[in-house]
């Protein structure tokens, strides 16, 4: 093959691609709700406040049998080649998964589709990357396990039993939905996504989890409407954001219909309107990287004050309300006359700093030292793990309140004469 699942660049001293660190100690301290055989609860993160929390039914994938019989006709439609995703009329129903690639972000994406119910295969090169990839998954899924954070009734083994391997893309291409997390060449993507066209079923949908916009890959399809990006964010089992964009042209049904299978893993997908570089949180992260490189490269402080302005200032509120929100909350006749003083002084370079490029050429680092990346990276999980079982006791509890509400309302309603 010309592609490569191999993550490539590792920092000296990071974790080896597909390491991560061990579960935390202590007991479960929550857990998702549901009985075996009904829907059982998960639990994406949600706003709270104003916004209101959800709680999402995760449903056992339904076989054909028991399907309705229009979506019987579609998804028939679809195996013989009738319909492609993107086209009017198909209907996103994925029973099946593909993760091409067995680095660091493949194995999560992997994990993510095992814990939530779906069979998933992993491709690579090898059998031992394969063997480090399966290593990697069962890794997260006991960490998740840990933390009662498995849907309700499923362990470890059973998870991991929905996990397969292959070194053939063309032995696994009868599959609804492909995602390849290689290398971030975008020359190996275009490779793989070509042999990925001869081999998969018309039916396939072929998404791409880097930054990198669906169109750069469709522009080079004859069937663009089959492409999507799909971007989760590191460590992909345990950061609820994905995000989803199509080429443009696209039908954005596509997409929504993909945000639902998404948020029935758990997930907090955000749909693009427009396929935008960079998507959103990659925009939204580099214009703060920008200007915190440009405040460490004139001396306004250190790199350590730099990075402890964000996270123990506005930092803590941005995991609660975004920055519009924020905006809202702070008042925006005030916070658009803040802006009007602070937008000139901001940073505007299309390059990065020259400073900041002799730093990475040099193997140094703004804060964090080799030897200080694995137990940072620990207590990094750790903490989202925690952020993981208080999503989940939030909705759990708004989950109770609504059937209570709805009891009630039901209750009302038979009284009535």
């Amino acid at each position: 093959m010309a592609w490569s699942g191999e993550m490539r660049g590792r920092r000296p001293g990071s974790p080896a691609t597909g390491d991560l660190p061990g579960p935390p100690t202590g007991p479960p301290t929550g857990r998702p709700t549901g009985r075996p055989g009904r829907p059982v609860l998960v639990f994406p993160p949600t706003p709270t406040g104003r916004f209101g929390l959800s709680a999402i039914a995760l449903y056992p994938a339904r076989s054909t049998l028991w399907a309705r019989p229009r979506q019987r006709v579609r998804r028939q439609q679809r195996r013989s080649g009738e319909t492609r995703p993107g086209e009017r009329g198909a209907v996103v129903d994925v029973q099946s998964v593909v993760v091409v690639g067995t680095g660091r972000m493949a194995s999560g994406i992997a994990a993510v589709f095992a814990r939530g119910g779906l069979p998933v295969t992993v491709v690579g090169r090898s059998e031992a990357s394969l063997a480090r990839c399966r290593s990697a998954v069962e890794d997260s899924l006991t960490q998740l396990a840990a933390e009662g954070l498995l849907v309700d009734g499923d362990d470890v083994p059973a998870a991991l039993a929905r996990l397969s391997l292959a070194t053939d893309l063309a032995a696994v291409g009868d599959t609804d939905l492909l995602v390849e997390a290689v290398v971030e060449d975008v020359s190996v993507k275009l490779d793989l996504f070509a042999e990925a066209e001869k081999v998969c079923a018309p039916r396939t949908i072929l998404a791409s989890a880097s930054g990198q916009t669906a169109g750069v890959f469709a522009s080079a399809s004859s069937t663009p409407e089959r492409y999507v990006a799909m971007h989760f964010w590191f460590p992909a089992p345990f950061v609820p954001l994905v995000e989803l964009s199509a080429p443009e042209g696209t039908g954005q049904e596509l997409l929504e219909e993909l945000r639902a299978l998404l948020l029935r893993l758990g997930k907090s997908p955000v749909v693009l309107r427009h396929d935008q570089s960079g998507l959103l949180g990659n925009r939204l992260q580099f214009a703060l990287l920008r200007e915190a490189v440009s405040l460490w490269a004139a001396g306004a402080a250190s790199a350590e004050d730099i990075d402890l302005a964000v996270t123990a200032g506005f930092a803590r509120r941005l995991a609660i309300t975004g920055p519009l929100a924020s905006a809202d909350l702070g008042g925006l006749p005030t916070m658009f006359s803040f802006a009007g003083s602070v937008y000139p002084d901001l940073a505007t370079g299309q390059a990065p700093e020259a400073a900041f490029g002799e730093l990475a050429a040099s193997g140094g680092s703004f804060v964090v030292d080799d030897a200080d990346a694995p137990g940072l990276t620990a207590t990094r999980v750790a903490e989202l793990l925690r952020w993981m079982q208080h999503d989940a006791q939030q909705a759990a509890q708004q989950s109770a309140q609504d059937s209570a509400q709805d009891s009630a309302q039901n209750s009302a309603r038979a009284a009535r004469p």
